[in-house]
């Protein structure tokens, strides 16, 4: 499933559970709620990790900043700006993305990034949201030691999680 999809069905089940209070949003465990015995937590759970996945780096593995996508869009392995060139982490490699020169700026992907992050925050003031749960694992692993937001570009100047253009020299 690609991340338009996966975003599409994992806001789709976010916004139906409602957080709790009214039909479709009761927190009690039932099927329509997004309790921990819900199947609408249970889908969260399956599909948020996915999403993440599907937004990350193939190079450094980390969400995506200022991504980056084969012009032929014959698969969905995507990098930061920072990593065209470096090689990806795939097992088996993929024939279909090996060659640099043919990646483009992938400007939606870029604003379904700050979407994923919304869709991150709004889950994390509903009270189905829990600490331990796969689906908190990935909106948790966003946030900095202090709470902020990291890994996706806000603009010039401001601080994202990623650091300059070599940021993976380093590692």
């Amino acid at each position: 499933m690609n991340p338009v999809s996966l975003y599409i069905t994992t806001s789709r089940l976010v916004f139906q559970s409602g957080g709790g209070g009214g039909p479709g949003g009761t927190d009690s465990g039932g099927t329509n709620g997004a309790g921990p015995g819900s199947s609408t937590f249970t889908d969260l759970n399956r599909l948020l990790p996915y999403l993440r996945k599907s937004l990350s780096c193939a190079v450094c593995c980390r969400l995506l900043l200022e991504p980056h996508t084969p012009a032929e869009l014959n698969c969905q392995h995507h990098v930061c700006r920072g990593c065209v060139g470096e090689r990806k982490k795939l097992k088996p490699s993929c024939a279909s993305c090996k060659d640099y020169n043919r990646y483009v700026e992938n400007t939606q992907l870029r604003m379904l990034l700050q979407c994923y992050k919304s869709i991150c925050e709004y889950i994390k003031t509903k009270p189905f949201f829990c600490g331990n749960s796969p689906a908190s694992f990935g909106v948790e692993r966003n946030l900095d030691d202090r709470g902020r937001w990291r890994g996706i570009k806000r603009g010039p100047g401001r601080d994202n999680g990623h650091r300059s253009a070599d940021h993976h020299s380093a590692e």
